[in-house]
């Protein structure tokens, strides 16, 4: 008995250690602002805490060169990938609430660019500032 679950905690071991760890996205430290691009992805330093940045779902914020009176909102979504098993979460710049997922909580910190009456950001142009704490 102790030896068939030896073998099994070895093959288990084996499999951990033979999932794709990508080395070309940045790990980031916990309880720390990070930045990621549309498309762009961080890793939570000692956790299986993936974060890609997907995408701008809307964005009526006030430009930043004109005074109104409602501040607009941004909707920013996020996939969160934990060991395989993956969640989408949505932050939004009017009243921002965290999100929590897999144990973590997420923080929206900034979005940018900020609009302006004559640009509208393209959607390559938006990063996003979170910051990940248990």
């Amino acid at each position: 008995m102790l030896n068939h679950l030896a073998a099994a905690l070895i093959s288990l071991g084996g499999i951990l250690a033979c999932a794709p760890v990508r080395s070309d996205v940045p790990t980031v430290p916990v309880n720390t602002d990070f930045e990621v691009t549309i498309g762009g992805m961080a890793r939570i330093q000692d956790s299986w805490l993936l974060v890609r940045f997907d995408t701008v779902t809307e964005d009526s914020r006030c430009p930043a060169d004109v005074q109104c009176v409602w501040e607009g909102n941004a909707t920013a979504r996020v996939t969160v990938d934990s060991a395989g098993t993956a969640a989408i979460a949505e932050f939004r710049t009017s009243r921002p609430q965290p999100v929590s997922v897999f144990g973590w909580t997420l923080e929206l910190r900034q979005l940018r660019p900020a609009r302006a009456t004559q640009a509208v950001p393209k959607a390559g142009d938006y990063v996003i500032t979170l910051r990940a704490s248990r």
